[in-house]
């Protein structure tokens, strides 16, 4: 049985809002072979004066406000901790770790170079172009040039497809932090394009720097390379994608950190 979804349109899609998460008093994480373990345990020794090494097979790090090791602990038993810590997952630590600030984040750089405005001016159409040139005023002793936040907003509410690149380029994008609870069937995403996130059976033909449709979300059927139909494969949780009728099955019974941008929720 082979599905196949209507593509939906990807432009004009408003960015959706992300709630915010706040870290338990008291947390433990459970180890995993994923890229953003390295990033939490870093940043447990880094937060607690710690030296841990992280590579206890599912074993449990976290803190739990103990007298010892400025209050933090590693042990294979959760029961083990004090306090009873709550066990958060990799993905709810990063949410409140990078959470962006008022809801969306701006990540771009407020002072660029003069040059790099000048690759700004060459691309902007007749009605920017006095704008950009009339920021050239502000060059500094380091022929630099800082803008006010909501001048890059403007650019970049203005900026056509072919321009964003460019306003990327020297500004950053923009992040805003996915809500992984509202996907859904009809969502569209952008997958890790090393494939980081268990990706069963590979792409094919797939075109990751392009949009996916999720045709299921979190389900035990699922479709595989081939777009055959799978009631039930060895694990209870997949997201299937498709992509102009590829499709590539992820299993998704811990993670599913493969998906790096929502086009569409």
């Amino acid at each position: 049985m082979v599905l196949f979804l209507k593509l939906f349109s990807i432009k004009n899609v408003k960015i959706n809002n992300m709630k915010e998460v706040k870290l338990p008093k008291y947390f433990v994480i459970k180890q995993c072979n994923r890229p953003l373990w390295g990033d939490y345990i870093k940043w447990l020794n880094k937060t607690y004066n710690t030296n841990y090494g992280g590579d206890s097979s599912g074993g449990y790090y976290g803190y739990d406000g103990n007298e010892f090791n400025n209050g933090t602990n590693n042990w294979c038993n959760k029961s083990h901790f004090k306090k009873y810590p709550t066990e958060i997952t990799l993905d709810y630590w990063n949410q409140c770790i990078n959470q962006p600030k008022n809801k969306t984040q701006m990540t771009q750089k407020l002072t660029v170079k003069v040059t790099e405005v000048l690759k700004i001016h060459e691309i902007a159409c007749s009605t920017w172009k006095a704008n950009i040139s009339s920021y050239l005023s502000r060059i500094d002793e380091d022929q630099n040039i800082t803008f006010f936040l909501h001048e890059i907003k403007c650019m970049f509410k203005a900026a056509t497809e072919s321009q964003l690149p460019v306003l990327e380029e020297v500004f950053g994008k923009v992040v805003v932090a996915i809500e992984f609870d509202k996907l859904k069937t009809g969502s569209i995403v952008k997958l890790h394009k090393t494939k980081f996130g268990q990706c069963v059976g590979g792409t094919g033909e797939m075109d990751l720097d392009k949009a996916v449709n999720v045709v299921f979300y979190k389900t035990p059927h699922s479709i595989d390379a081939d777009g055959k139909f799978s009631n039930k494969q060895y694990y209870d949780s997949y997201c299937t994608f498709e992509q102009d009728g590829i499709f590539a099955r992820y299993c998704s019974h811990e993670v599913v950190d493969y998906i790096t941008e929502v086009i569409k929720y």
